[in-house]
Parts: structure tokens; C-alpha cells; sequence
């Protein structure tokens, strides 16, 4: 409360000052300004962190604590939109919400974030806006903190073409609800694949007598496991396919098409210190055992795309984590390669030792341009990269 007090105050000092003032309160209110914003995050970085173009779409600080996961997706109407987790004190929290930021001049400025989700009782997270089909899809979850994601349940919010209007949550079709719904694609036989996870109980079904306290989220107890769901008739209706597991929770999956019309997944591995891997020969509807791959994860997000032929990877090719920590998600790079197996070019987006994090991809072929997404935990940026910058 005295943050946004101190925040209040200073702008009226300002509007008043600068009638009687007003090329010496053009410097002073400079300063404020860059007082404010660093207060909310001292971590934030400069744009010289980012060996591309950037750009600060939020900034969760003084008014929310905490800005989580960005997924960013052009609506119809050319603006961009991008949501992210935060509400309460930090998450997992009942009070998690989805604030939303638009941008209509291709991502130089984006709009005060604004409460997009919210429920009454459980935490609410988007991980996929989804625009393939005729309106915008955005898939909706809630879930009971002291579950953590055992009891998550799985809706999809239709919207306007530009965005601006989203229904309430509904449930998907078939009955399926209980995981989380990832990065969409449409495949060459023009079917829609979303890449899913899930918490399986193995043990501590009573959430009361066996809570998900930190850092106890991600266990064996209670494995990640990854699949698919498939709509062979653009979203009315939904199969899931798979139920990858391996000695390690799997979760945050990613699926890519290969040139031969093999599919790719790859999946963050929980303390392996890797990533695994598992393939498709059937339109994903069957997949191989998962196995380790080399590339180094720090128990964190990726995000995976198919540029011209070209599979491009944004990941934090940071060394293992014995714990899952935000100081370990460094060196934001993207990797890219022709197979899926042997990743030829490895290209920093940010300086190593800058902890840059769960990226989101969204090429514009038209633009040449590669946008991606990404966070520090309290502030996201966008960021602009060349496509002749990797392929």
C-alpha cells in the first residue's frame, strides 16, 4: 500500500509542477518515472541486455507482485496479445489470475495490463492462445493449491477476432479436462495437435494428509506425464493420444512436424539436468519411449517452431539444477536444426549471465521476423530477431 501511495503521490506532484515548471519538470519527472519502475523490479533489465531489439510489454511491480509463463499470439485484426500468470503473493496461489497486454504498433508499446481470468475460489492460468481457427481460442485452467496440479481442471475461452472480447471458460469436448494444454499446431493432414501434461497420483491422494508443499511440487509421488489431444474437425471435438513417462516427471512439452512429417516432441525433464525426446510416426497418435537427449535444461520452459524447414528451439542451455530456481534459467538462445537431433546453430538472445526465461515463439514469415516472448519473473520482454540472424 505505500508503493502505490508514494506512486499517487507523485504524479500529482508532478501535474501540479509542471503548469508552473515545465522544462525542469520534463527532467524531474524523467527521474521519477525511472525511480518508479525500478522499485518494482530491481532486477529489470536494459535493453542492451538483449543483443536484439526489446521492448518491455509488463511489469508486474508496484501493482501486482509477480508476472509468470507469457504466451503471445496475433489476433485478426494485426494487434498482439499476450497473457501471463500472477495474482496473490507468488504461485501457486489461490489468487493466481491472467493479466493480459495488447500491443497495436507491432510490439514498440503495449497497453496497462488488465485482469483477463479470474475465479473465486481457485487459481486461473492460460498456457495456449490458440488462432487457427475461426475466432481465437484461449485454453483456460483452474486448480487447488494444495493439490498443486493433481486436481487441475481445463477450459477453452472463445473470443473476438481481435481479441478484445473472451467468453467465460467452457468445458473442452469429450470430457477431457484433467491436464495442461500447450503449444498448438495444425499439422500437414490439416488436423490440430496440442501437446498436454498432466499429474498422476501414485500415492497421497488426500490432499489434506499429503499437501504439495515447496519444493515438493514435481515428484515421483505424484509423476508429470505427457500426451496429445487431436481435433480431426477443427475443435469440436477432441482425442488424446500417449502417456509418456520416463524416471523423471515430464511436463511443459512441445511438439514440432519434421520435414518427413514425423513429429518431434520434446519435453523438460525434472532434475535429469536434459531435455527427452519422443517421436511420431503416425500423426501423433502413437510415440516412441522417451529418451534423454544433450540438451541441457535447468528445470525450465522451452518453446519449439518450424521456420522454412528449419526446427527452431528457444531454451536456457544453462548446467543442471539441483533445485528449481529462477538464478539457473541463464543464457536464452535459440538452437536450431534440420533434424531434430543434431542442433547445428546455437544463437544467444541475451547475455549468458542474465536470467531470461519460459520463452513463447510466434514467427511472421511475412515480416522475416521471429517474435519471442519472455520473463524474469516480475517483467516480460519482447523481443524482435531477424530470421537471417539463424537460418
Amino acid at each position: 500500500m505505500m508503493i502505490r501511495f508514494l506512486h499517487m503521490k507523485l504524479i500529482i506532484k508532478m501535474a501540479r509542477f509542471t503548469i508552473r515548471e515545465s522544462n525542469v519538470m520534463y527532467h524531474l519527472h524523467v527521474v521519477l518515472y525511472f525511480i518508479m519502475i525500478t522499485k518494482g523490479n530491481s532486477n529489470m533489465m536494459n535493453k542492451e541486455d538483449f543483443f536484439y531489439d526489446a521492448t518491455v510489454a509488463l511489469c508486474a511491480k508496484p501493482e501486482y507482485a509477480f508476472a509468470r509463463e507469457p504466451v503471445l499470439r496475433r489476433m485478426a485484426d494485426g494487434s498482439l496479445i499476450s497473457t501471463a500468470l500472477s495474482g496473490g503473493p507468488g504461485e501457486p496461489h489461490e489468487d493466481n489470475f491472467v493479466l493480459s497486454v495488447r500491443s497495436e504498433d507491432e510490439g514498440k508499446t503495449w497497453s496497462k495490463p488488465e485482469i483477463l481470468f479470474r475465479h473465486g475460489e481457485r487459481a486461473v492460468w492460460v498456457t495456449e492462445i490458440f488462432t487457427e481457427g475461426v475466432c481465437p481460442m484461449m485454453f483456460v485452467h483452474t486448480y487447488h493449491t494444495p493439490s498443486f496440479y493433481r486436481e487441475i481442471h481445463s477450459y477453452i475461452s472463445y473470443g473476438s477476432e481481435d481479441g478484445k472480447k473472451w467468453e467465460m471458460p467452457r468445458n473442452i469436448p469429450n470430457g477431457l479436462g484433467n491436464f495442461s494444454v500447450r503449444q498448438g499446431i495444425v499439422l500437414s493432414n490439416n488436423t490440430w495437435l496440442f501437446p498436454v501434461y498432466w499429474q498422476a497420483v501414485e500415492e497421497g491422494w488426500d490432499w489434506i494428509e499429503a499437501p504439495a508443499k515447496a519444493p515438493d511440487y514435481v515428484t515421483m509421488k505424484w509423476p508429470t506425464r505427457c500426451g496429445v489431444i487431436i481435433s480431426e474437425d477443427q475443435g469440436r471435438s477432441f482425442s488424446i493420444y500417449g502417456d509418456l513417462r520416463a524416471d523423471y516427471p515430464l511436463w511443459e512439452n512441445n511438439v514440432c512436424e519434421l520435414p518427413d512429417r514425423s513429429l518431434l516432441m520434446l519435453m523438460r525433464a525434472e532434475f535429469s539436468g536434459v531435455l527427452y525426446r519422443s517421436m511420431s510416426y503416425d500423426m501423433g497418435k502413437t510415440w516412441s519411449v522417451p529418451e534423454p537427449t544433450e540438451i541441457p535444461n535447468p528445470n525450465s520452459k522451452i518453446s519449439l517452431c518450424r521456420i522454412r524447414n528449419k526446427i527452431v528451439l528457444a531454451l536456457n542451455p544453462a548446467p543442471p539444477a539441483s533445485k528449481t530456481v529462477f538464478s539457473a534459467r541463464k543464457n536464452l538462445s535459440l538452437w536450431v536444426s534440420d533434424d531434430g537431433l543434431n542442433w547445428n546453430k546455437q544463437i544467444p538472445v541475451a547475455k549468458p549471465e542474465k536470467a531470461l526465461f519460459y520463452p513463447h515463439l510466434l514467427p511472421q514469415d511475412d515480416k522475416e521476423l521471429l517474435y519471442l516472448m519472455c520473463e524474469d519473473g516480475e517483467v516480460h520482454y519482447f523481443v524482435k530477431i531477424p530470421y537471417e540472424a539463424f537460418l
